[in-house]
């Protein structure tokens, strides 16, 4: 094994912690933690494939983040989206991570006497989520 390993370039490891790559990927990527428990053999009920075997991966750590976020502000938006506020509640923002570019154009005077902006954000990002 640590000679496929090296002749593919990868680190040292060992065979077991395939186990837990695949657990990880597998539940990652939307499986649910049953199938991955059935795929390890693990016994029915038990807690093992997800305390032990399935780890956080940086990417749900980062859309924990932007829950968080989303809920402390009661804004919605992608890590790393941008975008400017004009007059009479004018309002544009890019989010690379959903390929989204929106602008809203009004004529609301007086500025920030509705939350306008808020509710165009929200509604455009509850419908991605429909």
């Amino acid at each position: 094994f640590q000679v496929l390993l090296q002749r593919a370039g990868l680190p040292r490891m060992r065979l077991h912690d395939l186990r837990h790559g695949a657990a990880t990927l597998l539940v990652d990527a939307g499986a649910h933690p049953r199938v991955a428990q059935e795929l390890l053999r693990h016994a029915p009920g038990s807690k093992m494939t997800m305390e032990r075997y399935a780890h956080v991966t940086a990417a749900q750590q980062r859309d924990a983040a932007e829950l968080l976020d989303a809920a402390l502000t009661g804004v919605m938006g992608s890590a790393g989206d941008h975008g400017w506020g004009g007059y009479a509640e004018t309002f544009f923002w890019i989010d690379p991570k959903e390929e989204l570019i929106a602008l809203l154009m009004t004529q609301y005077l007086p500025s920030q006497t509705y939350p306008i902006r808020k509710e165009f954000r929200t509604t455009v990002y509850q419908s991605l989520i429909c």
